[in-house]
């Protein structure tokens, strides 16, 4: 066994699943995405992954923008997830499924 092949491949092996996960979010006009949105663009990525339930439904989904937001009241944090309108539809429909997964994460 080589260590320094084995590096290599776990190296090269985060990086691919690091430029599939950044197929989850399409910002506008080419932006860049900020760590947070990469974030979020990755827990859904591993969701399609891992998930057989959400698998299918999130296969063509992607979002646009993230960000954290505080809960006036309360000592917590939501999560504002922006998406394209033409598949709002499609994220209604899995929001609840959705919604539970992410805050186990």
């Amino acid at each position: 066994n080589q260590p320094g092949l084995s590096r290599l491949f776990n190296k090269v092996h985060a990086s691919a699943a690091i430029a599939m996960a950044s197929k989850k979010i399409i910002k506008e006009k080419g932006a860049a995405p900020d760590e947070f949105e990469e974030s979020v663009a990755q827990a859904l990525f591993d969701l399609e992954a891992t998930n057989q339930e959400l698998k299918a439904d999130l296969r063509d989904l992607y979002i646009t923008g993230a960000r954290e937001v505080d809960v006036h009241g309360a000592n917590r944090k939501s999560v504002v997830v922006h998406v394209p309108y033409r598949l709002l539809k499609s994220f209604q429909k899995i929001q609840l499924r959705l919604v539970r997964e992410l805050e186990k994460k």
